[in-house]
């Protein structure tokens, strides 16, 4: 993955494709600030060549900067639980808590929620 700077990017003889570290960075950190939760489905830039996915564990290995992993895991974070089909829910009181309801749904059982930061809401 990572090279030279200044030749980014790089097709290999095997038809590979090589960007700097720092362009990796610079790419991954732009669209964290700029594209919101579409930063969670970025693709190799070289995007004719390739279409291989941008994985957390890329976000890591080029060092993007502590605040821009912050907003990926908030990304990450909200994608789960927006995409749950409703099993787990924001907590109204804070909107900063994800909710899981782990009860069976049935007539014994309760639709109260306490949320960690004490707010407390039914679940319909």
């Amino acid at each position: 993955m990572a090279k030279e700077l200044g030749q980014c990017p790089r097709v290999d003889d095997h038809d590979e494709i090589y960007f700097c570290d720092r362009c990796w960075r610079d790419y991954i950190q732009e669209a964290i600030n700029n594209r919101g939760l579409g930063c969670l489905s970025l693709r190799c830039p070289e995007y004719r060549l390739c279409q291989a996915a941008v994985v957390r564990e890329l976000v890591d290995m080029v060092d993007v900067a502590a605040s821009y992993k912050v907003n990926y895991d908030w990304y990450a974070l909200r994608s789960f639980v927006d995409d749950s089909g409703g099993r787990i829910r924001w907590c109204p009181g804070c909107s900063i808590h994800g909710v899981e309801f782990v009860g069976g749904g049935g007539a014994g059982d309760s639709l109260d929620v306490l949320c960690r930061c004490n707010h407390s809401f039914c679940w319909n």
